[in-house]
């Protein structure tokens, strides 16, 4: 895990806490009026679970399609430093689909 990750999900687990203390009666954040504590409490926890569900989710064919070539590039690269040779081309090569 990067350190962007553990950023978000402490942020989000903020935001679910301090949604949770907010639905049990409790004001961890002290504002004037309620409404505008519970506005911007669902906002933050919102805004911190799309982000943390998005971020990592290949959500669109693109992003299915990079998940793919990251985790080809990452076979080889590990191929090539157990075996201590270079890749070759023709065994990792080949598309997605397994065209050349």
């Amino acid at each position: 895990m990067d350190a962007g990750s553990i950023t978000r999900l402490i942020v989000l687990i903020i935001a679910l806490v301090n949604s949770g203390l907010a639905m049990a009666g409790y004001n961890p954040l002290p504002v004037d009026e309620d409404a505008l504590y519970n506005f911007i409490s669902m906002a933050f926890m919102g805004v911190t679970a799309y982000i943390g569900w998005y971020k990592h989710n290949a959500t669109s064919q693109e992003g299915k399609w990079a998940k793919q070539k990251l985790d080809k590039y990452k076979a080889e690269k590990q191929y090539a430093k157990a075996t201590g040779k270079p890749v070759n081309p023709a065994q990792f090569n080949q598309d997605i689909d397994g065209n050349l």
